[in-house]
């Protein structure tokens, strides 16, 4: 039988990764899990923009502007920033909105 690369019965059993990191990367890690908010829409149908998720968060939550800040993200629909922990805290606690939230993980 003739080999055929990248066919599945040619690789490994086991595949071994090793990531790095240094302390930089971990304090960065540790700040985003505390104050990032990973936000996925029920509805994929719903055109919602960045602003628009911002908007709410403010209107919902009485933060001021400028400690909001909304991305798109991937695999996620949105990934909001909190300039204080206590922020994202308090948007996970009193999330009303058709969406789901979870703590940013790295």
């Amino acid at each position: 039988m003739a080999m055929s690369p990248g066919h599945p019965s040619n690789r490994p059993d086991e595949v071994f990764s090793l990531s790095i990191s240094t302390l930089a990367m971990e304090r960065a890690a540790t700040e985003m899990r505390r104050t990032k908010l990973a936000i996925l829409i029920s509805n994929p149908r719903l055109n919602i923009s960045t602003k628009s998720i911002a908007k709410a968060l403010q209107d919902e939550m009485n933060f001021d502007w400028d400690d909001i800040h909304v991305t798109a993200s991937y695999p996620d629909d949105f990934l909001v920033r909190f300039t204080h922990p206590w922020q994202r805290d308090t948007a996970l606690e009193l999330g009303s909105t058709p969406c789901t939230e979870a703590p940013w993980r790295s």
